[in-house]
């Protein structure tokens, strides 16, 4: 039952995983197109820049809570399924990746821009809008608050992602913890919660 739960967590984080690329292969490529043709023409209207927002805005959220949810699952399976087992690629990995010195740097370099794209192309559809000259200022002003706003919050939740790691793979360790202390009922047989719990590795930071 344990290995189908594991088989199935590692199927879900690839699924995430896959999704959160096409969206942002979508947004980037999507972006670039819009703004080609906005850019390319005199004529154009000057919402034309912000079109690329109706990609950007909701697959940036949609990226965002995939990888919150990928790192849910990510340190489930590093406390109940590898634990301090043989079994402990979630664990190995997380331990090894600040010794790897420049591909460890590379490795950060991605997370960097990963998580900095969505914001950035953004802003930089509010900075083409605000540059349009028949565009009142009270109009530049509002659209530019309001693109802080949306995407300050999605790069809060992205950027914050190593550390709720940290406090996810706490609460999953306390939970083993709490399952396997013994109660009345258990008596000298072992329960699951126990089998799990002496896996269960204690919390350590990304």
């Amino acid at each position: 039952m344990e290995n189908q739960e594991y088989r199935a967590l590692r199927d879900e984080m690839h699924t995430h995983f896959q999704i959160a690329s096409q969206h942002y292969l979508t947004t980037i490529l999507a972006t670039g197109a819009i703004l080609s043709v906005a850019l390319s023409s005199e004529n154009s209207s000057p919402w034309l820049v912000l079109a690329p927002l109706i990609v950007i805005v909701p697959l940036a959220f949609n990226y965002a809570g995939r990888s919150e949810a990928i790192t849910k699952i990510d340190t489930y399976i590093q406390v109940f399924h590898e634990g301090s087992g043989s079994s402990g690629w979630e664990r190995r990995l997380t331990q090894i990746t600040p010794k790897l010195g420049r591909w460890g740097f590379a490795a950060r370099l991605n997370r960097f821009v990963y998580t900095f794209t969505f914001p950035g192309l953004g802003l930089l559809c509010a900075v083409l809008f605000a540059s349009q000259p028949s565009v009142p200022w009270p109009l530049r002003l509002a659209i530019g608050l309001a693109t802080l706003v949306v995407f300050g919050s999605v790069e809060y939740r992205l950027v914050t992602v190593p550390s709720r790691r940290s406090l996810y793979l706490q609460l999953w360790t306390e939970m083993a913890n709490a399952e396997a202390e013994p109660t009345e009922d258990d008596g000298p047989t072992a329960t699951r919660g126990s089998q799990r719990a002496g896996h269960a590795c204690p919390p350590q930071s990304p």
